[in-house]
């Protein structure tokens, strides 16, 4: 069975460098055009997650009647953990070398994925780890949930809570906004709460693909397909250039996504179209595959390097950290879920790897201080 998604690296591909060229721009003055003209790499990454993720959980649901949280979270634990505790040990030696101040709690709080609640200094070498965090708490909630719906109401019923959580989640940005707490200042875009509707329209895509409902919606918007890319890409940002976070922050997350959700759905059943093509040839998927260790490691080499270099150092780097730390940890967690699955009895239909997820940030990030919207 094949076991990757068409178009999706190439989505993570364009993902990262839209979130690189940002904070590049970021770094070194700002360009307008930039930022007016480039997706948000982190919704897609977002909607990427939560699609895979669903699409993962209801293979194994619907092949096995049940969802192995322990594989589950094996599966994540070797997949996230790995890169991402590289690139924080690596910083501890460097602010040692470089002569910098890293507070204790701010490095605790990106090693244990609290990073977009925690009041700690910023530092910003570890500020791309918000986006992880975000992630990682949507691990613990989201398949709980799942399985609690599929197994007393079904898929439908799992789309409608999706459909509520989405809903919710602009309420919860103004409530958020509106409650005076000083933890929660200026961090309406970076908690589980705040973004969770972005996840949820991957999920939500996961749980309704195939349905009458879903179809008709899906066909009248991707008529004009590039009406949805010229939404994510430039509209969303005139609209927060006119109206601020009031659209942003407001209702401007959850339309971005809606629009993120119906573009990929129809990436993958267009494999044959130019932009299919394109998301499909191999730099793109190569990129796509190194996504997570760029997004890991893009954040230290546009802080500390002043010049061009970064970039290749960046891919270098990416390449590096994909074949020494993500393959052998990838390798040793199917051995572990192999293993696993023969003990608990699972049939070996539920071997294959729907778990090429990425930014996963994120998947992805905020560099030195500078917010990403």
């Amino acid at each position: 069975m094949q076991k990757r998604i068409g178009g999706l690296d190439g989505l993570r591909a364009i993902s990262i460098a839209a979130v690189i060229a940002l904070h590049i721009s970021q770094r070194f003055g700002g360009s307008q055009w930039v930022t007016m003209f480039s997706p948000d790499g982190v919704s897609i990454f977002f909607v990427i997650s939560g699609f895979l993720i669903t699409t993962l959980l209801l293979k194994e649901f619907d092949s096995a009647g049940t969802i192995s949280l322990k594989q589950f979270y094996l599966r994540r634990t070797f997949r996230i953990f790995p890169p991402i505790y590289t690139y924080l040990a690596f910083l501890l030696i460097y602010v040692q070398f470089a002569h910098l101040t890293l507070p204790w709690s701010t490095f605790l709080s990106s090693v244990f994925f609290v990073r977009n609640y925690s009041t700690a200094p910023d530092f910003g070498l570890t500020m791309h780890t918000w986006s992880l965090a975000v992630e990682e708490q949507f691990y613990l909630v989201w398949p709980l949930a799942l399985i609690w719906m599929l197994s007393r109401r079904g898929k439908v019923a799992a789309a409608k809570l999706a459909i509520v959580l989405i809903l919710v989640s602009p309420l919860l940005r103004i409530a958020t906004k509106l409650s005076g707490i000083k933890a929660f200042d200026n961090k309406e875009w970076i908690m589980l709460h705040t973004r969770m509707d972005i996840l949820m329209f991957g999920c939500l895509a996961a749980l309704a693909i195939g349905t009458p409902l879903f179809e008709r919606v899906y066909r009248a918007v991707t008529r004009f397909w590039w009406l949805l890319v010229l939404e994510f890409v430039v509209l969303t940002h005139l609209l927060e250039w006119r109206f601020g976070h009031l659209y942003s922050h407001v209702i401007g997350m959850t339309v971005d996504g809606a629009a993120i959700m119906f573009f990929l759905v129809w990436c993958t059943r267009n494999p044959q179209h130019p932009v299919g093509k394109f998301l499909n040839s191999k730099p793109m998927v190569e990129i796509g595959i190194l996504s997570y260790s760029m997004y890991v490691w893009q954040s230290f080499f546009i802080n500390v390097s002043s010049s061009w270099m970064m970039l290749p150092l960046i891919l270098i780097t990416s390449y590096a950290s994909y074949r020494l730390i993500e393959q052998p940890a990838l390798r040793l967690r199917d051995r572990l879920v192999r293993k696993e699955r023969r003990t608990a009895s699972i049939p070996a239909s539920l071997a294959e790897r729907a778990e090429e997820i990425s930014h996963d940030s994120e998947s992805v990030q905020t560099a030195a201080g500078v917010e990403v919207h």
